[in-house]
């Protein structure tokens, strides 16, 4: 059992809601697992919990059952800003990064984010970057898709979510295209998948 704040609160970290549920979490692993790897971050959690007259039992029940923290899966692939030279994207399809995700059953969230930094190549006035994100392979279902316009530097998000089928496991992709070859990667850019509980 691992217990994890819905990114979606914007909750940040260090304030006290963040110490209040990070408590939470190594409370819980102590609890089922026997052991504190971080016991100062697990006292003064569990101090926030008393001081506000909290039952740790209690508030684990509620937050479940407001779907505040319902994470069951989550995988990560990030290229910073200066680790990789730029580079120009052209009308053939890329794949920027992909994440694989698991333990995932039928009506669960899948939230898929992105983020791209880029810019247009100085010879030209604008430019346009298609942006999709694709499932299974990298030629598979397109589940989003956007273009983007550009005028000197860019930085593009979204946060997408879709509802989780048959498969246990799954492996989506982000991917761009320029049909005019007029864009180029600069990062950072990266792409986070999670799964939550209905």
């Amino acid at each position: 059992m691992n217990y994890k704040l819905n990114p979606q609160l914007g909750v940040k970290e260090g304030d006290p809601a963040w110490m209040y549920f990070y408590g939470l979490e190594h409370y819980v692993h102590i609890r089922h697992h026997g052991c504190d790897d971080d016991r100062s971050q697990q006292r003064r959690g569990a101090r926030y919990f008393y001081r506000q007259g909290l039952r740790p039992h209690a508030l684990i029940e509620q937050i479940k059952r407001r779907g505040m923290v319902a994470m069951k899966f989550s995988d990560k692939m990030v290229a910073d800003s200066g680790s990789f030279a730029p580079f120009l994207v052209g009308p053939d399809e890329f794949v920027l990064a992909s994440v694989g995700l698991a333990n995932m059953a039928p009506g669960d969230r899948i939230v898929l984010s992105f983020e791209i930094g880029w810019e247009r190549l100085f010879e030209w006035d604008s430019v346009d970057l298609e942006i999709m994100l694709r499932e299974s392979s990298e030629t598979g279902t397109v589940l989003y898709w956007n273009m983007e316009s550009c005028f000197l530097r860019a930085r593009s998000t979204e946060r997408h979510t879709i509802v989780g089928g048959a498969a246990p496991a799954q492996r989506y992709f982000l991917t761009v295209r320029s049909a005019e070859k007029r864009a180029r990667i600069t990062g950072p850019y990266s792409l986070q998948g999670a799964v939550y509980a209905p």
